[in-house]
C-alpha cells in the first residue's frame, strides 16, 4: 500500500490546492470580467451599428430620389439639345433652299450667271416685290 502522508504534508498539500483553486478562480474572475465588458461593448456597438445601417438606408433611399432628379433632368436637356440641333438643321437646310430659290429668281430674271451682279444688293435673299409679278412677298 501507498504511503501515506504525514499530517505535515497533508496540510501542505491542502494549502497549495486552495491556493492554486484561489489562483484559478481569480484568473478566471479576470478573464470573465474582461470578457463581460467585452460582450457589453459588442453589444453597445451593435445598437451603434443598427442605427448606422438605417441612416445608410435613409440616406441611400435620398440618394436614389435625388438621382432619378437628376437622370430626368439630363434626359430633358439631352431631348433639349438635341431639338436644338434639329433646328440648326432646318434652318440650315431652309436657307439652301432660299439659296437655291433666290438664285432660281435670278436667273429666271435673266440677270445671267454671277451671282450678286445687277442690282448691288448686300442680300443674295432681297427680291424687288416688281421681279415677283403679283404674288407679292
Amino acid at each position: 500500500s501507498p504511503p501515506l502522508h504525514s499530517p505535515e504534508t497533508a496540510r501542505q498539500v491542502a494549502e497549495a490546492r486552495a491556493a492554486l483553486e484561489a489562483s484559478m478562480t481569480n484568473i478566471g474572475n479576470q478573464h470573465f470580467s474582461a470578457l463581460q465588458s467585452r460582450a457589453q461593448n459588442l453589444h453597445a456597438n451593435t445598437a451603434q451599428l443598427d442605427k448606422q445601417q438605417k441612416d445608410v438606408i435613409k440616406a441611400t433611399e435620398g440618394l436614389k430620389k435625388e438621382t432619378e432628379k437628376l437622370r430626368k433632368w439630363a434626359d430633358e436637356g439631352q431631348r433639349m439639345v438635341k431639338e436644338l440641333g434639329n433646328v440648326q438643321n432646318w434652318a440650315e437646310m431652309l436657307e439652301r433652299d432660299f439659296l437655291v430659290l433666290s438664285e432660281t429668281i435670278r436667273l429666271a430674271n435673266g440677270e445671267g450667271s454671277h451671282s450678286g451682279s445687277g442690282r448691288g444688293s448686300d442680300s443674295e435673299w432681297e427680291t424687288d416685290e416688281s421681279e415677283l409679278g403679283d404674288e407679292g412677298v
